[in-house]
C-alpha cells in the first residue's frame, strides 16, 4: 500500500514519542522531515534539489542547535526559531496564496493551540482556521503537527499554488508570523479549544491584518 505524504508525515511525528527509537534519533526526526519538505518544494518549483548526506547532515545540525537554544532559554516567547531578525510580512508570488502557521506550545503536559491563516498577493485574508492539538513533546513537534494539519485542511479547500511561513523553522521571523501566532495562543488563552475554520480574517485582529496589507503596498 503507497502512503500519501501526509501519511508518511503522520507515522514519523508519531516516532517522536516512541521510545523504543534512541533519543538523539528521535530529536532529529522534525528536522530531517522539514529537511525532505523544503527539498520537494526546491525539487518543484525551482527544478534542483541538495544530495541527500547535505539534508541529513543539515538536518541534524538545525537539531543540534535547536535543542542548545532550547536549553539556554525556555521562555516562549523569547524563542522564535533560527531566524530573529525583524521585516515585514512579504507577500506569495502572483498566483500564489501564502499561507502562515504556528503552534503555540508550552509544556509537553498541555494541548497546543494551533493555527493557519491564508492570504494572497494582496494581503487580502481567504481562509483562517484555529484548532487544539493534544499533546506534543516539544515545540519542534508541535509544529510539524501543526503543518499537518494545514496540509490536510489546504487540500480539503482546494489550494493548489502555496507558500508555507512559519516562524519555528527558518522561513518567518518573529515579526513577520504574528497574526498566525495570536489566533494560535487565543486558543489555550480563551479557552477556544473548538475547531474553528472561517472565511477572511479574525475580525479582532482586522486592523493589524489591514497594515500588513497596507504596509506591503507601500513597498
Amino acid at each position: 500500500m503507497q502512503l500519501s505524504l501526509l501519511e508518511l508525515l503522520t507515522a514519523y511525528i508519531q516516532k517522536v514519542s516512541d521510545e523504543t527509537v534512541p533519543l538523539a534519533q528521535r530529536q532529529a526526526i522534525p528536522w530531517i522531515l522539514w529537511t525532505i519538505w523544503k527539498n520537494r518544494n526546491m525539487i518543484l518549483y525551482a527544478d534542483t534539489q541538495e544530495s541527500l548526506i547535505i539534508q541529513i547532515q543539515k538536518a541534524v545540525e538545525e537539531a543540534r542547535l535547536w535543542k542548545e537554544l532550547n536549553m539556554q532559554q525556555q521562555t516562549p516567547e523569547i524563542l522564535h526559531g533560527l531566524n530573529e531578525e525583524t521585516k515585514k510580512w512579504d507577500p506569495p508570488l502572483p498566483g500564489y496564496v501564502k499561507c502562515n502557521i504556528h503552534a503555540n506550545w508550552r509544556n509537553a503536559k498541555l494541548h497546543s493551540g494551533v493555527a493557519f491563516i491564508v492570504r494572497d498577493q494582496s494581503g487580502i485574508v481567504l481562509h483562517h482556521a484555529r484548532d487544539a492539538n493534544t499533546f506534543s513533546p516539544n515545540r519542534a513537534t508541535a509544529e510539524l503537527r501543526c503543518l499537518v494539519w494545514t496540509l490536510q485542511s489546504l487540500k480539503d479547500l482546494g489550494y493548489q499554488d502555496v507558500v508555507i511561513g512559519s516562524d519555528s523553522f527558518e522561513l518567518e521571523s518573529y515579526s513577520s508570523n504574528q497574526i498566525a501566532r495570536e489566533i494560535a495562543k487565543s486558543v489555550l488563552r480563551d479557552g477556544r479549544f473548538q475547531s474553528y475554520l472561517a472565511l477572511g480574517g479574525p475580525a479582532w485582529l482586522h486592523q493589524r491584518i489591514l497594515r500588513e496589507a497596507l504596509l506591503n503596498s507601500s513597498y
